[in-house]
């Protein structure tokens, strides 16, 4: 089990490190370091064992240059979504909150939660206030939303 007690020291350390190691250092974004720190590079499912389905789908975190993106499939060939990170911030050691940039603007804020080594979707409201996931549960399908466990860490 994963614990982030020390996440915002961690975090700082690596963004101060960073800025203060002079122009040789490799610059990484403050979101690229934040979503390093809570180890969500890689891929991610409801269930690995399974194969991807659109009730089981595989969504992956990558960075690219500094952005981080976010890719999802339901079939394993085929990713559906491409969305870029953009701000991000700790609420507090175990939960962060970002925005979703798709299409060039912003579409939606969402809160994640880690837990036990499994991230929990808690919150994600529209650009235009349409509130489709409160505290976990996706109010179109009155569900709760599946934890993702980690299926693989982030390609080298």
């Amino acid at each position: 089990m994963r614990t982030h007690s020390a996440l915002p020291v961690l975090v700082l350390s690596v963004v101060a490190g960073l800025v203060g190691a002079g122009p040789q250092a490799i610059a990484v974004s403050p979101t690229v370091a934040l979503f390093s720190a809570f180890s969500l590079f890689g891929t991610w499912s409801p269930d690995c064992e399974l194969p991807p389905s659109p009730s089981n789908p595989r969504a992956a975190w990558h960075i690219q240059g500094d952005t981080v993106l976010h890719t999802v499939t339901f079939d394993g060939h085929t990713f559906a979504v491409v969305d870029r990170v953009g701000e991000a911030s700790l609420i507090d050691a175990d939960t962060l909150t970002f925005t979703v940039v798709r299409a060039g603007s912003i579409y939606a804020t969402v809160i994640i939660r880690m837990e036990n080594g499994r991230l929990h979707l808690i919150r994600s409201v529209t650009h235009d206030g349409r509130v489709i996931v409160d505290q976990g549960r996706e109010l179109a399908t009155d569900r709760d939303v599946p934890a993702d466990e980690p299926c693989s860490p982030a390609m080298s």
